[in-house]
């Protein structure tokens, strides 16, 4: 099967000026996504491949900044929200995120008591990709398109794009460093994964005691912002990168090296 190349965000020079994760390819090295069984998006090693691909939408192949203005911000805000998209045709967005910690947290989240998908930790996994062999443009900073769509918000909803903007960009700490991908994006051989039980097995709860009690699986965003918030206090209100990725560093390790073990046993399953 051939994967065609990312569907790059491409935005005329006067957006792009306001956009410089984007314009300056300010990118993190590796980005992060938690999939399930029933999850929106198609998830594997190979590629990821958004709801709607899967319906061979035509918006699939359309850059966001073609689309009409009032629809990406409709369409943004509930992607960035995780909201349910009552249309499968616009769901040709994915998130990703930076902060290993927030990904952890949701992938817990996932396996809450009262989750009604009854989800396991063998059943959440977290992908990492390594964004260094992917063409620039395939991912897009979440407060870059805030900044250019939020002004295209619909009015009657309160909770619209603006607000979350103002959200993100408050003093709450509810950013979370997310990016965005269209279309479907080809990650083979530039990527790992691992389940949360494979994180769990590895360590996971002593590196990180915080992160075992159950009854904090309930909380998402609310959760990180709390167990951030040592970070922000010895940082002037900011977590910085460097801190948490030596302090998450071996979990990464963890992903990569069970990326490499699953590589190995297809390798070797191909040649059986």
């Amino acid at each position: 099967m051939t994967i065609s190349s990312p569907l790059l965000f491409q935005p005329d020079p006067c957006l792009l000026a306001k956009m410089p994760s984007l314009r300056d390819d300010n990118v993190p090295r590796f980005l992060l996504r938690v999939h399930t069984p029933k999850s929106y998006s198609q998830t594997s090693l190979t590629e990821v491949v958004p709801q709607a691909s899967a319906h061979n939408a035509a918006r699939t192949e359309q850059d966001i900044f073609t689309w009409d203005r009032h629809d990406a911000a409709r369409i943004l805000n509930v992607q960035l929200r995780w909201w349910l998209h009552r249309d499968a045709s616009d769901c040709s967005l994915d998130c990703w995120t930076s902060p290993l910690l927030f990904a952890l947290q949701y992938g817990l989240h996932l396996a809450r008591r009262n989750n009604p998908d009854e989800y396991q930790p063998s059943q959440i996994t977290l992908l990492i990709v390594d964004t260094r062999s992917i063409p620039d443009g395939a991912f897009v900073k979440d407060l870059d398109l805030l900044n250019v769509f939020s002004g295209y918000s619909e009015l009657n909803l309160e909770r619209n794009l603006a607000y979350l903007e103002t959200m993100r960009l408050g003093s709450m700490g509810y950013y979370f460093g997310e990016y965005l991908s269209q279309g479907r994006l080809n990650i083979k051989d530039r990527c790992a994964q691992a389940t949360m039980q494979d994180l769990i097995d590895c360590g996971l709860f002593k590196l990180l005691p915080e992160l075992k009690n159950e009854d904090y699986w309930d909380q998402w965003a609310n959760r990180v912002v709390e167990l951030r918030k040592p970070f922000s206090e010895t940082n002037k209100g900011k977590m910085s990168e460097h801190d948490e990725v030596r302090t998450l560093s071996s979990l990464k390790d963890v992903i990569l090296d069970n990326g490499r073990s699953q590589s190995r046993d297809a390798s070797q399953a191909a040649h059986a």
